[in-house]
């Protein structure tokens, strides 16, 4: 009697937050805006500062420059508060945008990139080509894409957070998203905004049923990142769900389903008509040291057996040695606490990462599942232990900024 009465008493305050946020429409801005001011705040802050106290970079002369230019690894040498953010990536994109695609078996190269990020920040960055060089411009645009994108991917997690959570844990999950260490590239010229974003917003729209948009954004998601195309068969399976799992239930709506792969169908169509090989960003990923492995076996072992002498490369391979241990609870947790639609969603996000050989980027993709920061919430109602959990993240997320910015890990 005592679950029920509490289940029930969760239930009401779920719907509580609901009505509240639904009567007021600050509601829905306020705390995402709060928290997207105050950490993609103190990121920045703490980025130019490290750029300031420490200004010699020394990245590997082998990398993809940024640009052609004098001092071709800074794309914004006189605005510190920018420039530590346009790192490692970044500069795919910048080429891709330059010189099209390119793909040379066994090397590494810009077909493991899609193209929608590129695409978006070249299109903003036609009329800042006024004012700016090129290169600038281009990386002004991407940043201010990946910033624009993170807020509106804020909007609707705390959507969903409000719909699943009682209020205080649904606060405390935004929190948890934007202290993760990993969330500084949410800040960076890199994909992780614009994917949350669209990923974020199509299972809200799969929940309301309302499949045009959901397939849509699903499509676009698949056109950011390969993993996106992991919507088509969750968007599938919650119409089916909808539709009390009977196929006579299904009507014309379940075509747009064809939608959802659409991005992913036609980057790979156009490797194909461009190089003869429709999985070249497939193939590609063994130049950067990841084929398929067992989960965790291959992971640790790459961690382990790493020679990472740099203090802050030792820090990230001992982060993401948590992370391999510490995801498949927190995966079970959010299909506890989420439903199915979120749990698998986290379990087929991470599977690619799990299962790629190499533990290099695991917190980078770690930080776009975000089920994960929903299904931890309601276990911090301590303030203690929140406050805890919130130190070490930021002590970490600052350390993580700093060698990001100076060209070390995290990438």
């Amino acid at each position: 009697m005592r679950a029920r009465a509490a289940r029930q008493a969760t239930r009401g305050e779920r719907a509580g937050a609901r009505g509240r946020d639904s009567n007021d429409p600050l509601a829905w801005w306020a705390t995402p805006l709060g928290v997207f001011l105050v950490s993609r705040g103190l990121l920045l802050v703490a980025s130019y500062l490290g750029l300031r106290w420490d200004d010699a970079l020394a990245p590997d002369p082998l990398l993809l420059p940024l640009h052609d230019g004098a001092e071709p690894y800074r794309a914004f040498p006189g605005a510190l508060l920018l420039d530590g953010w346009v790192r490692w990536d970044a500069g795919w994109y910048h080429a891709i945008v330059r010189h099209g695609y390119a793909f040379t078996p066994g090397q590494q190269s810009s077909v493991a990139f899609f193209p929608l990020y590129p695409l978006l920040s070249g299109l903003l960055a036609w009329p800042l080509r006024a004012v700016l060089p090129s290169h600038q411009a281009f990386y002004l645009a991407a940043l201010a894409l990946s910033h624009g994108a993170f807020f509106v991917a804020l909007l609707g997690f705390r959507r969903l957070a409000c719909a699943l959570l009682e209020p205080g844990a649904a606060a405390r999950a935004s929190w948890l998203l934007c202290l993760f260490p990993y969330a500084l590239f949410f800040s960076a010229a890199y994909t992780e905004s614009l994917y949350l974003a669209l990923v974020v917003w199509s299972l809200i729209a799969a929940r309301q049923s309302r499949w045009a948009l959901a397939c849509g954004l699903a499509a676009l998601a698949s056109a950011t990142r390969s993993t996106g195309v992991l919507l088509t068969p969750l968007l599938a399976l919650e119409h089916l769900r909808q539709c009390g799992w009977r196929l006579q239930g299904l009507d014309r709506r379940a075509l747009w389903l064809l939608l959802a792969p659409a991005g992913l169908l036609a980057f790979s169509a156009f490797q194909w008509l461009r190089f003869g090989d429709p999985l070249a960003f497939v193939h590609v990923q063994a130049a950067w040291n990841r084929s398929f492995a067992l989960p965790n076996v291959a992971l640790i072992w790459s961690v382990v057996g790493s020679a990472a002498f740099d203090p802050l490369s030792r820090l990230d391979l001992g982060l993401q040695l948590v992370l391999i241990f510490a995801l498949p609870p927190l995966v079970v947790l959010a299909w506890r606490r989420c439903g199915w639609l979120l749990g698998a969603w986290s379990a087929l996000s991470l599977l690619p990462a799990l299962t790629a050989g190499s533990a290099a980027a695991l917190g980078r993709f770690t930080a776009v599942v975000f089920p994960l920061f929903l299904a931890l919430a309601p276990s911090l109602r301590r303030r203690w232990l929140l406050g805890l959990v919130a130190l070490i993240a930021v002590v970490l997320q600052l350390a993580l900024t700093y060698g990001f910015s100076h060209w070390r890990s995290p990438v």
